[in-house]
């Protein structure tokens, strides 16, 4: 196990746990002589209790080397409930002793410890001004007109983009005041750069067939990334065998200190969708190679004839190699066999199997109607660079390992 006395212990934490489910009967701190004084042993029953929650305390021992040791930390036995032990030759049938009752059960107790994070996590929320409150002054300068960018022959745009709480982006809240720069939120993109141009927006664009579940899929992400907001914008999602979503909608939000944009898209090749060639340019707009993610929807159970030459298509209509940046979702994950894992289901089947492999084995499965956000952590992970396009993530997922777990959007 990792040092806990001065540094996060990191996701080896989460590796060990998952190597004892459903947890283990005793911990153990070894208590170094520099550090046999009340409070810097306190200080590191603090830290475990802050990675495990308080039941951790039921299965502690604190091991110090001899009796001198063991006098200085006694004051704190009963106080804070652990047990204190002096290394002997009989360690291993104490060890079975102290082990007889139930085991630590690390999951419940994460359930515990993340809903008390989560309420904090609220309490800040709701203490911070909302964005949409913070509205520049009345002698704002809004910008009007048609893009600089537009043709006499220039597709529709896609709708008006909205942030996570339902207002407009490009609304009174980002207009530049006559005194100073931009206010901070999100900025207008109603007037769309034209394809090949990117903006300071990750843009993670859902793309599949009718009923594949894409805008379930968004409204996941959308749900998990903007958790603590009552967010106003939903995409609209609804099981039926014609198209639901007939244009491109995009939604803003900022996690993991950037700006994300997630853009649910028609079925572009569908009968049904008019002007599917225009929602197709729109979608480009949005699809920078350097700047996005293409989530290939899929139904789990179902891989129809589209689907296989979805993606040759796409690469073919976008003009680059977008199996590059593609990660495959499979949705309606409830509907697999409980003993049948993703690299099971995968693997079973030959073209779903080659075209995840086409996509650099990128592959998740989600459950739509989970409310766990660690399917959506895992999904932000499969993203190609996702390391160097979120480093507060990667910083904090190096730091804590319960990250995962709680996936906050910070």
């Amino acid at each position: 196990m990792p040092d806990f006395s001065g540094v996060h212990p990191g996701p080896s934490v989460t590796d060990c746990m998952a190597l004892s489910q459903p947890g283990p009967h005793l911990f153990i701190l070894a208590v170094d002589s520099h550090r046999v004084h009340p409070k810097k042993a306190e200080d590191d029953v603090d830290a475990l209790r802050k990675h495990f929650g308080d039941d951790v305390i039921k299965h502690l021992v604190v091991m110090v080397k001899d009796m001198d040791s063991y006098q200085a930390l006694s004051p704190l036995e009963d106080r804070l409930g652990f047990r204190l032990a002096t290394a002997s030759e009989n360690m291993q049938r104490q060890c079975k002793e102290w082990s007889t009752g139930p085991a630590y059960n690390y999951q419940q107790s994460m359930k515990l410890l993340l809903s008390q994070r989560r309420k904090v996590l609220e309490t800040q929320m709701r203490d911070q001004p909302h964005p949409a409150a913070q509205r520049p002054s009345t002698d704002t300068k809004t910008q009007s007109g048609p893009s600089s960018s537009q043709t006499d022959v220039d597709p529709p745009e896609p709708a008006p983009e909205r942030t996570a709480d339902g207002e407009v982006a490009g609304g009174p809240a980002s207009s530049q005041t006559a005194d100073g720069p931009e206010q901070s939120a999100p900025e207008c993109t109603t007037d769309v750069k034209p394809a090949g141009q990117s903006d300071n927006v990750f843009s993670m664009v859902l793309v599949g067939q009718t009923a594949s579940g894409k805008s379930a899929s968004a409204n996941t992400i959308l749900s998990t990334l903007s958790y603590y907001k009552l967010y106003k914008h939903r995409f609209k999602s609804e099981l039926k065998s014609v198209p639901v979503t007939t244009r491109c909608e995009a939604v803003t939000l900022k996690a993991f200190g950037v700006k994300i944009r997630i853009v649910d898209t028609p079925d572009f090749f569908h009968d049904q969708v008019e002007n599917g060639e225009a929602e197709l340019e729109a979608c480009r707009r949005y699809c920078h190679p350097e700047r996005c993610v293409v989530l290939l929807v899929m139904r789990a159970g179902r891989f129809t004839d589209g689907e296989r030459t979805l993606l040759e298509e796409l690469e073919e209509k976008m003009g680059w190699r977008v199996r590059d940046k593609t990660v495959i979702l499979l949705t309606h994950g409830d509907d697999l066999p409980a003993d049948c894992d993703q690299d099971q289901y995968v693997n079973g089947q030959k073209e779903l199997r080659d075209l995840v492999f086409k996509c650099s084995d990128r592959c998740v499965v989600f459950k739509n109607t989970s409310k766990n956000p660690q399917q959506v952590m895992e999904l932000i992970t499969k993203i190609p660079d996702y390391k160097k396009i979120f480093p507060k993530l990667t910083n904090a997922i190096s730091k804590s390992p319960l990250l995962f777990m709680m996936a906050t959007p910070f």
